[in-house]
């Protein structure tokens, strides 16, 4: 029992002079491993925003004067079915050509 607690004294006292040899390049691939998880956050936090994005955005409707799609929530509504992607379009349509 003895020799196994000195094989492993020994064995720790051998890793951290192994690890103190190496610290720089065992910091760095701390460092860079740190880096790849904050990027994988970061993609999904990305992800995640522009999925809540489509989602708040609703139903696309079609600008009567230009024809640009626009979500229904941003458009501006002139009647029932009449929609308008900004307050320009909106006054060019009414304007006599």
């Amino acid at each position: 029992m003895k020799e196994a607690i000195v094989i492993l004294v020994v064995l720790l006292i051998l890793v951290g002079l192994t690890a103190f040899r190496y610290r720089k390049q065992l910091m760095a691939m701390v460092n860079v491993w740190r880096m790849l998880k904050s990027m994988r956050q970061a993609g999904r936090q990305r992800e995640d925003r522009i999925e809540g994005d489509n989602k708040a955005s609703g139903p696309l409707v079609n600008c009567a004067k230009c024809g640009k799609w626009v979500p229904e929530d941003r458009a501006i509504k002139l009647g029932r079915t009449s929609f308008y992607c900004t307050a320009g379009c909106m006054e060019k349509s009414a304007k006599p050509a």
